[in-house]
């Protein structure tokens, strides 16, 4: 059952990067859509569904650039082309921050997640 319960959390950065994948870009589209899917699948998790949301885009946001830039060939940390009007507000804003700064807020990211999702209930009840 584990192995099911974190591939449907891994869905939405699957889906993302299959859809990429075609060709065919549209930023804030995939982006609603990779909320929609982790939204989704958040009613198929334990705990509570927000738990399940959170966690589900904790995991993607700390795993889609890297897998999307090895895929591609790109270097690990590629934001794309600054002159390229269509690149993503999230390839901009990485785009600034200094790469062990963008790793470093990754992990807090997922760490945040891996919290929320498995360690809510301790955190919530702890007296």
């Amino acid at each position: 059952m584990k192995g099911f319960e974190y591939l449907l959390l891994c869905l939405p950065l699957i889906s993302h990067l299959l859809i990429d994948a075609t060709g065919k870009v549209n930023h804030k589209l995939n982006g609603a859509l990779m909320v929609l899917i982790a939204f989704v699948i958040s009613f198929f998790a334990q705990g509570y569904w927000w738990q399940g949301f959170v966690y589900a885009l904790a995991i993607h946001i700390a795993f889609f650039d890297h897998l999307y830039n090895a895929v591609h060939g790109h270097p690990a940390f590629y934001h794309g082309l600054k002159s390229n009007p269509n690149r993503a507000l999230t390839d901009k804003l990485w785009a600034m921050i200094p790469p062990h700064m963008e790793v470093g807020i990754k992990l807090i990211i997922l760490m945040g997640g891996i919290c929320v999702y498995y360690y809510f209930d301790l955190i919530y009840t702890w007296n």
